[in-house]
C-alpha cells in the first residue's frame, strides 16, 4: 500500500517557516492597533490647616475616559474641575474622602485640575497618593 503525504519533506522547513512568520506578524499587527493608555501617578502634599487646598492640573492630549483613584490618611474634599470659556464644569465633585476611585471623560487637549481640600484642623503633614489611567474613547463614525 503506498502512502501518499501532501506535503513533502522538502516543504516541511518551508511550511514551517510560513507558518511562524505569519504568526508573528499577526501577533505584531495585533499589538500595534490596541489603544494606546497613558499611566500617571503622582503625590500631593497636604497639610492640617482648615481650608488647605492641594491642586494638580493636567492636560489629557488625546481625551478619553480618565479612570483614577486617590487615598488619604485623613478625609478631604475633592474635585475634578474643567475651566471652560465662561463657566467651571465638575466632573467629580465628593466630600469626607480618604479613598475613592471614579471615571470621568476628558475632553481633548482640555486641562483639568484634581483639587483636595482639608476641611478640619488636624496637625499632621501628609500626602495623597493619587494614580491615573487616560483610555482614548473611541467615536463611532456616523
Amino acid at each position: 500500500m503506498k502512502k501518499y503525504s501532501f506535503i513533502g519533506k522538502k516543504y516541511l522547513p518551508v511550511l514551517v517557516f510560513t507558518c511562524s512568520y505569519s504568526l508573528l506578524v499577526g501577533l505584531t499587527f495585533a499589538r500595534d492597533v490596541e489603544e494606546p493608555s497613558d499611566i500617571r501617578a503622582f503625590t500631593v502634599n497636604m497639610h492640617g490647616a482648615v481650608n488647605a487646598m492641594s491642586e494638580r492640573c493636567d492636560v489629557f492630549e488625546y481625551g478619553g475616559a480618565v479612570s483614577f483613584s486617590f487615598s488619604s490618611p485623613y478625609p478631604l474634599d475633592f474635585n475634578v474641575h474643567h475651566h471652560g470659556e465662561l463657566t467651571t464644569s465638575f466632573p467629580v465633585k465628593l466630600s469626607d474622602q480618604t479613598t475613592y476611585q471614579g471615571v470621568f471623560i476628558a475632553e481633548p487637549n482640555e486641562e483639568y485640575c484634581f483639587m483636595w481640600q482639608n476641611k478640619t484642623f488636624k496637625d499632621a503633614k501628609w500626602t495623597v497618593e493619587t494614580h491615573l489611567t487616560i483610555n482614548p474613547v473611541q467615536v463611532a463614525s456616523q
